[in-house]
C-alpha cells in the first residue's frame, strides 16, 4: 500500500491533475494500489451525467466501456448508497446491497464477475455542483475493503478537493480569457 514517499508521489500526481487533465487517468492508475484496490474510475456524483470519457484506470477500460455501452450505469445497484455517501463521504458495497443478494445480482454476476471485480469503495470529493466519486474496484479474489483501507483512501480527499477546485477555476479563467480575445 505504499510508504510515505509513495503517498507524497501520489499527492503530487493528484496536484498535477489540476493543470493537466490527462493526469486524472494516472491518478486512477496509481491510487487503487494505495488502498488495496485494482482499478479506479472517477464519475460525477450526479450519476445521470456519466460519460464514457470519464477518467479511469487503463486496466478497467473494457469493463468501463461495457458499463457505459450496455447501460449498466442506469442499473448500478451501488447508486442505492448515494444518500450514505452524501452523509458520510464514502460507501462500500455493504451500503448498497445485502451480501446474500450478491450471488443473485445481475450487476455483480453479469458485469463485475467477468471483469474479475467484486467489491468497491466509493469516496465523494469536490464541492457542490462539482462533486465526484472516486470508485475504487477490488479484485474478485479478495474480501471487502477494510476500515484501514477506507481510512487510507480518505486521506487523499483533501488533495483531490483542492485539485478539482483549481481545475474548475482554471477552466473558467481560460473560458473567460477566450471570450476577451478577439481576432484582429
Amino acid at each position: 500500500m505504499g510508504g510515505q514517499d509513495a503517498r507524497q508521489a501520489l499527492n503530487s500526481i493528484i496536484a498535477g491533475a489540476a493543470f493537466d487533465p490527462a493526469k486524472w487517468q494516472v491518478v486512477c492508475d496509481a491510487l487503487p494500489f494505495h488502498v488495496g484496490g485494482k482499478s479506479a474510475v472517477i464519475i460525477p456524483f450526479q450519476q445521470d451525467t456519466v460519460k464514457i470519457s470519464a477518467p479511469h484506470s487503463e486496466n478497467i477500460r473494457f469493463g468501463f466501456k461495457r458499463y457505459m455501452e450496455e447501460g449498466w450505469y442506469k442499473e448500478d445497484v451501488r447508486a442505492r448508497g448515494l444518500p450514505a455517501m452524501n452523509a458520510r463521504g464514502y460507501i462500500t458495497d455493504k451500503d448498497c446491497i445485502d451480501y446474500d443478494e450478491v450471488p443473485k445480482s445481475a450487476y455483480y454476476q453479469d458485469l463485475l464477475r467477468p471483469e474479475r471485480y467484486k467489491w468497491f469503495v466509493g469516496m465523494k470529493f469536490g464541492h457542490n455542483e462539482d462533486s465526484w466519486v472516486m470508485s475504487v474496484q477490488a479484485d474478485i479474489h479478495r474480501e471487502p475493503f477494510t476500515e484501514a483501507e477506507i481510512n487510507n483512501l480518505l486521506t487523499f480527499r483533501q488533495q483531490l478537493d483542492t485539485s478539482v477546485a483549481i481545475a474548475r477555476e482554471l477552466a473558467g479563467f481560460v473560458w473567460a480569457i477566450g471570450q476577451q480575445v478577439r481576432p484582429v
